[in-house]
């Protein structure tokens, strides 16, 4: 109904995609005017959350459980993890090529390669140190898995990374 002043409001559903509203204004004398609006929504992509903690095989995706095995692992003080799970719960995948001893992980149009034991990794096709700070931070195989050190990697996709030390948990977020 009318407000004071000749206002109204209305709260109205939106769809995902194209959403036309068509207002029709009548006034006391019967004149008529019409406005289409034209909203598009699109559904915010929704954040994923990754917790992991040092030494533990369970983690949660969004607050859903999962686990991965070996659990992440600290060396050279940088935590290390297998990484075909975390990223394919992200949306991302892992390959490797045995001969080469190369991960190769993607995410998006973001490319990471890493090879066991080297200090330097290729993103994007760039040549860049793991750990400029530390050579001894380099991709290992711990147990017949290879373990990639994570800052870099979900920096490196474009996640953000968290390390809490009291609880020794991993947040890793973003789209």
């Amino acid at each position: 109904g009318l407000a004071s002043g000749g206002s109204f409001s209305m709260a109205v559903n939106l769809s995902e995609g194209l959403n036309e509203i068509t207002i029709l204004a009548t006034d006391k004398a019967g004149n008529q005017a019409t406005q289409t609006l034209k909203i598009d929504y699109v559904t915010p992509a929704q954040t994923v959350r990754v917790v992991l903690h040092v030494g533990q095989t369970s983690f949660t995706v969004n607050g859903a459980p999962s686990t991965l095995a070996p659990p992440p692992a600290i060396k050279e003080g940088r935590t290390f993890l297998p990484p075909t799970a975390v990223i394919e719960f992200l949306g991302g995948t892992v390959a490797w090529v045995g001969n080469e001893r190369k991960a190769t992980v993607t995410f998006g149009t973001r490319v990471v390669e890493l090879w066991i034991g080297q200090s330097q990794a290729l993103v994007d096709g760039n040549a860049i140190a793991i750990d400029a700070s530390n050579a001894e931070v380099v991709p290992e195989i711990i147990t017949g898995r290879t373990m990639l050190p994570l800052r870099f990697v979900g920096e490196s996709l474009g996640f953000d990374v968290q390390w809490d030390p009291l609880t020794r948990g991993i947040t890793i977020s973003g789209l």
